[in-house]
């Protein structure tokens, strides 16, 4: 894996941490993400992954863009192996447990008369914002993708 400088990685941590809390990383969490990232199990070295992780930390969509097609293409890349790290180090801090774990709530689908369809409602603008992120991913970082698997590509 590349080695990477303090400045990059304080840069990285702040970007994942407003993703994931809207929160900008504390001094004790990038210290904690910094040491986390020695211990990062090294990946494929691919061209694609390199391409994404940059991508991604261009800005908050293109983060959640490239998350979203890396959840469903590249599970294992190098942008995964980071977000899953600083999912963790949120987790685990004092400061920022409770924000992760203070999302919605499931609701029972038709528990009661006349509830049954609230839950479809109240889940029908999530889904499609699912469906919209998961199609506009595959759509714009594909055929970068496919461009940068090809075998005119030199691997290091």
């Amino acid at each position: 894996m590349a080695e990477w400088s303090a400045t990059e990685l304080l840069a990285e941590c702040d970007r994942f941490c407003h993703y994931l809390i809207d929160r900008p990383a504390t001094p004790e969490i990038a210290k904690t993400y910094r040491a986390g990232h020695q211990s990062l199990p090294p990946g494929d070295d691919v061209p694609f992954d390199s391409f994404l992780l940059r991508f991604a930390l261009g800005g908050k969509r293109r983060l959640r863009l490239a998350d979203t097609y890396a959840r469903l293409v590249r599970p294992r890349s190098l942008l995964r192996r980071k977000i899953t790290l600083a999912i963790a180090v949120l987790e685990c801090s004092r400061a920022t447990h409770g924000l992760m774990n203070a999302g919605p709530t499931s609701v029972k689908i038709g528990a009661g008369k006349g509830r049954g369809w609230l839950p479809l409602v109240t889940l029908g603008p999530s889904l499609a914002s699912v469906v919209w992120w998961t199609v506009l991913s595959l759509t714009v970082l594909s055929p970068t993708h496919l461009f940068l698997s090809g075998p005119w590509i030199r691997r290091g």
